[in-house]
C-alpha cells in the first residue's frame, strides 16, 4: 500500500477504500476497481486507427501482413494483427486464426448505441 498523505497527492490511482469511497491509500482497493475495469472497451481485431471499430482499416492491415510468419521475432506481432493461433494466443503468423478474431467483431465498436 502506498499512503498518498494528502488526499489528492495520489490523484486517480486511490479509487476506493473499504467504504467504496477514496480513502488516502492507494493499495489492494483500488486494484479491485481498476481490474474490474482492465481493457474495458478494447476490442480484439481493433489493430488501425482510427480506434473504436473493427473495419475495412483493420482488414486492410491484416492484408498487408497475411502470411508474415516472423511477427514475433521481427516485427512486433506484425503492428497487432497477429492475434490469434491453434492454442488462442499469437503464434507468430497471420493467418485463419487472426481472420476469425478480426471477423468475430466485425463492425462491432466501442461506442455505446443509442
Amino acid at each position: 500500500a502506498v499512503d498518498c498523505g494528502e488526499p489528492d497527492h495520489c490523484g486517480e490511482a486511490d479509487m476506493s477504500g473499504p467504504d467504496g469511497e477514496a480513502d488516502g491509500v492507494v493499495d489492494l482497493y483500488d486494484f479491485s476497481v481498476l481490474s474490474s475495469h482492465w481493457l474495458e472497451g478494447v476490442l480484439a481485431g481493433d489493430i488501425a486507427e482510427p480506434y473504436g471499430l473493427v473495419d475495412e482499416a483493420d482488414l486492410m492491415l491484416m492484408v498487408e501482413w497475411w502470411m508474415v510468419s516472423l511477427c514475433d521475432s521481427f516485427f512486433n506481432g506484425c503492428f497487432g494483427a497477429d492475434m490469434s493461433g491453434p492454442e488462442g494466443v499469437a503464434d507468430g503468423t497471420v493467418n485463419l486464426h487472426d481472420f476469425a478474431v478480426l471477423a468475430g467483431n466485425w463492425l462491432a465498436s466501442t461506442e455505446t448505441q443509442p
